[in-house]
């Protein structure tokens, strides 16, 4: 049993490294085959510039920048999405005039509203409010049900003791809601990471990893270049998908 167990163990850690080996042999074939490297460059060289990449100042920079912009993003969505949570909680039209609001957000293609918010706020803002339009619905609606699904018991408690005051919100019904809260954040961080680098690659934000992105494919001949920002990309997707799984075991 315990064997079993080890094997397991060890055929988890092996997979993705065997996944990763696949992709470079594949890469290799179409190097060879299609001998275009402004197609398919070799991939030995697209290790060496990442790795070239991952010393330079300039890279930690941008990644960083990028990184503090999510965060001020989900920071920003989240207030928001939580005041109109609660305002629709407690208003019943104020909640029918602000579904389509929140339908349209979550239906709208991302690149029309890149476009729309680069004409009407400009690039430096557009990469917030991008990110913050598609965050703050999906935030929203987990707080929304998390508090039309609180227990009868705590709603009548606050119903029989007093009037629906802040004291109220945040002794009794914050602490209810506060798993779906977490459930939203979670799933946010990924969807935030992806949303943000595509506005920042179509606005042009200065200091970015979508600048870098950009600026690859724009000044640079060979594609080495932008195969290795795609892969720096790649790495960061995967340290933040293991990161929110991490945190949904220990919500669970």
């Amino acid at each position: 049993m315990k064997d079993s167990i080890k094997f397991n163990k060890i055929v988890t850690y092996l997979m993705p490294i065997l996944s990763g080996v696949v992709i470079y042999l594949i890469f290799l074939f179409l190097y060879l085959i299609k001998n275009n490297s402004l197609a398919f460059p070799n991939p030995n060289d697209i290790i060496k510039e990442t790795f070239n990449l991952f010393i330079k100042f300039d890279t930690y920079k941008s990644i960083g920048l990028s990184l503090i912009r999510l965060l001020l993003s989900i920071i920003i969505s989240l207030i928001l999405s939580f005041i109109l949570a609660v305002l629709s909680y407690r208003f019943v039209y104020f909640e029918k005039f602000i579904n389509p609001y929140i339908t349209i957000f979550r239906t709208l293609p991302l690149a029309s509203i890149i476009v729309l918010l680069i004409i009407t706020v400009g690039m430096n803002l557009s990469s917030y409010v991008v990110t913050i339009l598609v965050l703050a619905p999906l935030i929203y609606q987990n707080i929304y049900d998390g508090l039309i699904n609180v227990s009868k018991d705590i709603t009548d408690a606050y119903k029989i003791d007093s009037y629906f005051n802040l004291k109220v919100l945040f002794k009794l019904l914050v602490p209810e809601i506060l798993p779906n809260i977490k459930t939203a954040l979670i799933s946010c961080v990924g969807l935030g990471f992806k949303v943000l680098v595509m506005a920042e690659f179509i606005s042009g934000k200065n200091n970015s990893i979508g600048y870098s992105l950009k600026d690859a494919y724009q000044n640079n001949i060979e594609m080495v270049y932008v195969y290795a920002w795609s892969l720096i990309l790649i790495i960061m997707s995967l340290l933040i998908t293991k990161l929110c799984d991490i945190l949904k075991e220990k919500k669970a």
